[in-house]
């Protein structure tokens, strides 16, 4: 009976190790892909996977678009991922002060994005999404 829970105890963590394996490779490689340099396909990527519950995408996501803003600083595309972006590390983020500081720095960012390009469909929506979801303190 010991050698039974001791076999089904190492295949549990044999399991266990490789979803481990598995969750630092994908860390690495997105992170090696920021820090590479990526386009703004690979940035709403990063910004997608964080919007559906990989919070490990949020420092890629923004490091990819922070990069492309640095490059392109009136792509409206570029400023309304990049916002909404900061709203998810607000989201993920367990310090109050980071909350808010995140959030209102991707409001800011996105009603940039809308002020250049107000007639611009995909930039409000993203902006919609994200002051939907914002506490009413916000003022959204």
């Amino acid at each position: 009976m010991a050698i039974q829970i001791m076999q089904v105890a190492c295949q549990v963590w044999a399991s266990v190790a490789k979803q481990l394996v598995l969750v630092v490779v994908l860390a690495i490689g997105f992170a090696g892909l920021a820090q590479a340099g990526c386009d703004l396909d690979a940035g709403i990527d990063f910004h997608n996977a964080a919007r559906q519950g990989d919070e490990t995408a949020v420092p890629s996501a923004i490091e990819c678009l922070e990069a492309l803003e640095q490059q392109t600083p009136e792509d409206v595309r570029v400023l309304a991922y990049l916002g909404s972006a900061y709203a998810l590390k607000a989201r993920y983020s367990d310090s109050v002060v980071d909350r808010v500081r995140f959030t209102n720095l991707g409001l800011d960012s996105l009603d940039y994005a809308v002020e250049l390009a107000p007639d611009n469909f995909e930039v409000r929506l993203i902006r919609w999404n994200v002051n939907h979801a914002v506490p009413s303190m916000f003022g959204r």
